[in-house]
């Protein structure tokens, strides 16, 4: 959205994408926002979810504009056909909360890679902010930080760093154990990672309790 289409109509990018019907209803119910950058529309509704006493956590997922995830639709690991790592890194410089990059996957993954790339991406959020919280993810969907153990990230952002984990019912167990143990237990048997007893997880939990 920063990089490709910052000045781009609201209507006019809906048009592109073929979602006719979608613009309609902008045009009924929010007619202000039709005609504005979709740079402007997103900082008008993070400014609303703000006055409305809620937090966003701006996630990024994929850099092709479509539905997410294959492992050979393009946009899985850094350098793929639709991930530029260089562009990546020049559009977490236009915001200041992140994930910075949601189920990293696809047989393009190198662990050498993605601690170079997240390193840099970490860096350049946290000098954007520094009071915000960097989400990195893991490799396979997000499935998979046991690397962390002998290559954790070395960035000096603080206490801001905050490791992402996904648990599916096809990856590694039932979601239901999520409520049958506690959560730094479950993360820790994921992981295989003693990482966790000096790390905030993704649910927001503080690092010392």
């Amino acid at each position: 959205m920063f990089t490709r289409y910052s000045t781009y109509k609201v209507g006019e990018n809906f048009d592109k994408l073929n979602l006719h019907g979608t613009r309609l209803g902008i045009g009924f119910y929010n007619p202000s926002l039709e005609n504005v950058t979709v740079v402007d529309a997103f900082d008008f509704i993070i400014d609303e979810f703000g006055k409305q006493g809620m937090m966003v956590l701006v996630d990024n997922h994929v850099s092709d504009p479509k539905w997410c995830c294959d492992n050979n639709d393009g946009n899985g690991f850094f350098g793929d056909q639709y991930f530029d790592p260089q562009e990546w890194l020049e559009g977490l410089s236009d915001v200041v909360a992140i994930g910075m990059r949601n189920e990293l996957r696809g047989p393009n993954q190198d662990k050498n890679n993605r601690h170079k790339y997240m390193s840099q991406g970490a860096t350049i959020v946290h000098k954007a902010n520094p009071n915000v919280l960097v989400f990195v993810s893991g490799l396979n969907y997000d499935t998979d930080l046991s690397f962390l153990k002998t290559n954790p990230l070395n960035v000096s952002i603080g206490n801001k760093l905050v490791y992402e984990l996904h648990s599916y019912a096809w990856s590694n167990g039932s979601p239901n154990d999520w409520n049958q143990q506690p959560v730094n237990k479950k993360c820790a048997k994921m992981s295989h990672c003693h990482e966790f007893n000096k790390i905030g997880m993704a649910m927001g939990r503080d690092p010392d309790e």
